[in-house]
């Protein structure tokens, strides 16, 4: 019983070419260039020459050409010594083409038996014809169709190999009952490196009847590098096996070669031994030739027109930048999404730089691109590809939204960049055969697959790789980042002056409250301080008593107003920092409440505080202090007799939010609108008639700036007003106190 192991043919390349045998369709001879003495020969010359006994070593080989045409042959070798040179001979009465030609220092010349009934085709217009294909698709398509009618094939395709040297069947023209093998793929040990590289030096080869026995050289000792290009050589064992397993007993396979780089290849299959003459094999050559050059200019064609599409897309997008508002955080990139997707032949990007982010809804979510950025490993173009971010990152693929390839240009900081998305491709393809058992080795031979049936394979979570083309557009963007340094400096500067001009508004409005609003209590001072100097004989000491009490509330309420401009100015000319210490909450809750709980009973107000926790937090203890004083100072000023004032706070996600709630006389919405604004009119007066200059909440506006806190105010016209104040903190709960939910 024979041992069957699975085998890969690329482990035996080396084995499947080096033969020294040929097919015996054709008639070898090699020579000494410089004496043309024949060094050796196929055994089957024998049958040409006169005398089959007679030992042809070192004879001169104008013994088989004969006289006249070793002369010809020999004048023509002295001309060119890269061309073959070609003829027809009789021999033995018997007519054959002739072909000769110089291999380093030895001269091989090859003999055909010339079939009459053959006929020769047009050349000519096949060539003209194939000048006007307008695609490669429909070039190949022309041609499989005009070569199977010109040379009566049962089947011609065009195989065009993958990146990784898996082929398939991308064009076909065959006879109506002949199987089909379109669009069938091949694995790479299909045809193996070594049988490619032949490919590349004998661009093409013919196998008329794979029955044939093979002829031997007449001397043992011949190099195989001395028949390298002939035709006739003989074929690896596989090969044979390979053809019988599809049923073919002929076939004639020519090289497609681009750029110096095989590209496919186009192959004739027939089910009955079939053989071309060498004459029409040289035009089948050209033929090739030609199509490998079109395939070429059309690839090189398409390649420049969208190299210049690009380029124009480049364009739109660099114009856009430049002509862009300078306010940097406000550019509206769907004006040219589509110049970027052109540029990076795309379905979906992502832009990040700084604090600018532009991200398509259809993106996958912002922390798994964020994931991909951070792990990836970009090479020294500071670009990273791939076309399975599933196989490359492991990422779930529900998590992909449908993308499966992903191209980053980093920046020079890492973690500004532009990502590239392209969607998945899902196709289901069909194999000749399972691929993944390409051959056995049954006893001591190799056996290719016996299996040709059509074998589906899904594939998934992959998408077509970026070109090197298509990468060199992407690397273009880099240029975006001197745009955007330009934008960012000049957005700064903008910001600077809007600023300055903020300042110098906020110094009028500030000049003008000291103007306005001091100036009537100082003026009161003035005239009633002026009247009791000129005319104090008038007053009562009664009278005089109350003149300075009231001389006296006017200066404590100037001396507030004072104190409270200053402290803004401070703020505003950045003289108060935040200073951040850890201190207990209640203490500082109590202190507050002895600070007002006079005022509060003096008004008579339910004041009321309510707390529990003793809390250790870290946080500017005095500017808190201070923005809370401002709202509880309100709160007293707008709430009416036997009102209810209510503090309290909670925490949440590391926060502090305090409440100041109070049942006074609120504020409408278009009050609510203009409170935090210096220049603004409109003053609600307290319940016992108070002005103020309108500094508080402005003040308290910017402590909470300074302090990364929000504010926000709820409020209804006589339904009274809840402030909330929040702020970041590091806290820990250090016990109870009992003396809290504290009411007067």
């Amino acid at each position: 019983m024979a041992m069957i192991n699975k085998l890969d043919f690329t482990e035996c390349n080396q084995n499947f070419i080096n033969t020294v045998k040929i097919q015996p369709f054709g008639y070898v001879v090699i020579a000494d260039s410089e004496t043309k003495k024949i060094t050796n020969f196929s055994n089957n010359i024998f049958s040409l020459v006169d005398n089959p006994k007679e030992n042809l070593l070192n004879k001169s080989i104008d013994v088989i050409l004969g006289k006249q045409t070793f002369q010809v042959f020999e004048e023509y070798l002295q001309k060119t010594i890269t061309k073959k040179f070609y003829s027809k001979i009789s021999l033995k009465e018997m007519e054959f083409e002739f072909i000769g030609y110089k291999l380093g220092n030895k001269i091989l010349l090859e003999f055909e038996l010339v079939d009459p009934s053959e006929s020769n085709f047009d050349l000519e217009n096949f060539l003209i014809n194939l000048n006007t294909m307008p695609s490669i698709e429909t070039l190949l398509d022309f041609s499989v169709k005009e070569l199977i009618t010109s040379l009566n094939y049962d089947r011609v395709v065009i195989y065009k190999f993958k990146e990784d040297w898996a082929g398939e069947v991308i064009e076909e023209a065959k006879k109506e009952k002949v199987e089909s093998l379109l669009h069938l793929h091949f694995p790479s040990s299909d045809i193996p490196e070594q049988a490619r590289l032949m490919y590349l030096t004998n661009r093409l080869r013919m196998i008329p009847d794979i029955e044939y026995k093979p002829e031997l050289f007449h001397h043992n000792s011949l190099n195989i590098e001395e028949i390298k290009f002939s035709p006739y050589r003989d074929i690896a064992l596989h090969h044979k096996i390979y053809m019988k397993n599809m049923g073919i007993k002929a076939s004639l396979v020519g090289s497609i070669i681009t750029n110096e780089t095989l590209w496919g290849l186009v192959i004739f299959h027939n089910h009955t031994p079939k053989k071309i003459s060498i004459k029409n094999r040289q035009k089948i050559e050209i033929i090739i030739e030609k199509i490998s050059n079109q395939i070429f200019i059309i690839s090189e064609t398409n390649q420049k027109i969208n190299l210049l599409n690009r380029k124009n897309n480049l364009k739109n997008v660099f114009q856009y930048f430049s002509k862009a508002s300078l306010k940097y955080l406000n550019l509206n990139l769907d004006k040219i999404k589509n110049d970027f997707l052109e540029v990076g032949t795309a379905d979906e990007f992502y832009l990040k730089y700084d604090s600018y982010e532009y991200i398509a809804a259809s993106l996958i979510d912002r922390e798994v691109i964020q994931e991909l950025a951070l792990n990836c490993k970009k090479d020294e173009n500071n670009i990273y590809t791939t076309n399975s971010i599933f196989s490359s990152f492991q990422i779930p693929v529900e998590k992909l939204n449908g993308f499966s390839g992903i191209c980053i240009l980093f920046f020079a900081n890492r973690e500004n960049y532009i990502i590239f998305l392209r969607k998945e491709q899902i196709k289901e393809i069909d194999w000749s055969g399972n691929p993944e058992e390409p051959a056995i080795m049954e006893s001591k031979n190799i056996s290719p697959r016996k299996s040709f049936e059509r074998w589906k394979l899904l594939k998934e979570h992959t998408c077509l790789n970026w070109t090197d083309s298509e990468l060199n557009s992407i690397m273009e963007l880099n240029s975006l980042e001197e745009i955007f340094l330009r934008l960012k400096a000049e957005t700064q500067l903008i910001e600077s002056n809007e600023k300055l001009k903020q300042l110098d508004n906020e110094k009028n409005k500030f000049f003008s409250i000291l103007s306005h609003d001091l100036k009537s209590p100082f003026s009161g001072i003035i005239g009633l301080s002026e009247l009791m100097h000129t005319n104090l004989e008038i007053f009562s000491e009664e009278e005089i008593k109350e003149n300075i009490k009231e001389i006296f509330g006017v200066s404590k309420r100037i001396e507030s107003h004072l104190n409270q401009l200053l402290y803004y100015g401070q703020l505003t000319l950045g003289l108060i920092k935040s200073n951040r210490v850890e201190f207990e909450l209640t203490a500082l809750l109590d202190k507050i409440y002895n600070e007002f709980s006079s005022l509060a009973k003096e008004r008579e107000i339910n004041f009321q505080f309510d707390y529990h926790e003793s809390i250790l937090v870290e946080a500017d203890e005095n500017l808190i202090h201070s923005i809370l004083q401002i709202f509880i100072k309100n709160a007293i000023k707008y709430t009416p007799q036997n009102g209810l004032i209510k503090i309290k706070y909670f925490l949440k996600d590391e926060r502090l939010t305090f409440s100041i709630q109070d049942t006074g006389i609120g504020m409408d919405s278009q009050m609510l609108e203009s409170i935090f604004k210096l220049d603004s009119k409109k003053k609600n007066r307290g319940v016992n008639g108070e002005v103020g200059v309108g500094l508080g909440l402005i003040i308290s506006r910017e402590i909470a700036n300074l302090v990364k806190g929000e504010i926000k105010i709820i409020s209804e016209p006589q339904k009274g007003t809840e402030v909330f104040f929040s702020i970041p903190i590091r806290m820990e709960i250090t016990g109870f106190n009992n003396t809290a939910n504290t009411t007067i």
